[in-house]
C-alpha cells in the first residue's frame, strides 16, 4: 500500500470530511485520488483498530488518574435532530478534570425507539466505569424522563443533579410561552434576567439545597419591588446594592 492512500484515509477520518467532498476537490484539481473502495476498506482494517486501540489506552490511563467519589456530567448527541436519529453517542465527563472518561455508541435498532438511545448509552457507561472500580458520588444530565426514573431505580445511592443549562432552558421556554398570553405580556421583558438569576443561584448556593430554594423564590420579591423580607430562613434580602429613587424609576420603566 502507498503511504499516501493511508494518511489521506486516515485525515478525512480524523477532520470530520467526507469521502465524496474530498474526492471531488480531487477531481477538479486533476488529483489522482483512491477510490471508494479503497477508501472505505483501509478505514475498516486500519484507520478504525488502531483508533480504537488509542482510545482505549487513553481511557486507561484517564481512569487511572481519578480517584475518590466523583462528581460527573453525562449528555447525549444524536446524528439527525428530531425523532429518527440512527445513531446516538453518550458522554461521561468528570467535572473536576473535565476530562472524558468513557463514550458509548448506541444504533436506534438495538433499543425499543430513538428516544430511548440516551438512556441505554448512560446505563451502559456507568456499569462499564462502575466495572472498572470508579465510585461515583454525583451525576448530572439533562431532564430525559427515563434516565430520571432510571436513576431513582437502578442507582438511588448515586445523586442525581439536573444540569443548569437544561434547567434554563425549560423554564425560559415556559416563561415565553406564558408571555405571549395578553395578559402576560410585561413578563417577556423579565425572561433573560430571570434566567441569569437562576444561573447566579446555581453557582452561589454552594450545593446548599435550601439556598438555592431560596434565592430561586426571591425573585417574586424582587420583580414586585420588594428587596427584603422575613418570609425565609438564609436569604432575606436581594443581593444588589440599594437602588437610588432615579434608578428604580428608569428600571421600572
Amino acid at each position: 500500500m502507498t503511504a499516501g492512500n493511508l494518511m489521506v484515509s486516515a485525515a478525512i477520518l480524523f477532520s470530520g470530511e467526507t469521502y465524496s467532498k474530498i474526492s471531488h476537490f480531487a477531481e477538479i484539481l486533476k488529483l489522482q485520488f483512491l477510490s471508494e473502495s479503497t477508501y472505505y476498506r483501509i478505514q475498516d482494517e486500519y484507520v478504525f483498530p488502531v483508533t480504537n486501540d488509542a482510545w482505549k489506552k487513553h481511557q486507561q490511563e484517564i481512569l487511572k488518574s481519578v480517584s475518590g467519589p466523583l462528581s460527573i456530567i453525562g449528555d447525549g448527541r444524536c446524528d439527525s435532530p428530531g425523532y429518527s436519529p440512527k445513531y446516538g453517542t453518550y458522554a461521561i465527563i468528570d467535572q473536576n478534570t473535565d476530562k472524558i472518561l468513557d463514550f458509548q455508541l448506541v444504533e436506534v435498532g438495538e433499543v425499543a425507539n430513538s428516544v430511548a438511545m440516551e438512556k441505554t448509552g448512560l446505563e451502559r457507561s456507568l456499569q462499564y466505569l462502575l466495572n472498572e472500580g470508579l465510585s461515583i458520588h454525583q451525576l448530572a444530565t439533562d431532564r430525559h424522563p427515563q434516565i430520571t426514573s432510571f436513576m431513582q431505580k437502578h442507582y438511588p445511592s448515586v445523586e442525581h443533579q439536573y444540569d443548569i443549562w437544561h434547567v434554563s432552558k425549560g423554564v425560559s421556554k415556559k416563561l415565553v410561552k406564558q408571555g405571549k398570553q395578553k395578559a402576560s405580556q410585561s413578563l417577556l421583558p423579565w425572561i433573560p434576567s430571570i434566567c441569569n438569576h437562576l444561573w447566579w443561584c446555581a453557582s452561589s448556593c454552594h450545593g446548599n439545597r435550601e439556598i438555592l430554594k431560596e434565592k430561586w423564590m426571591s425573585i417574586l420579591h424582587h420583580i414586585s419591588d420588594v428587596h427584603t423580607w422575613a418570609s425565609a430562613n438564609h436569604f432575606l434580602e436581594c443581593a444588589h446594592r440599594n437602588l437610588l429613587r432615579k434608578q428604580d424609576k428608569a428600571r421600572s420603566a
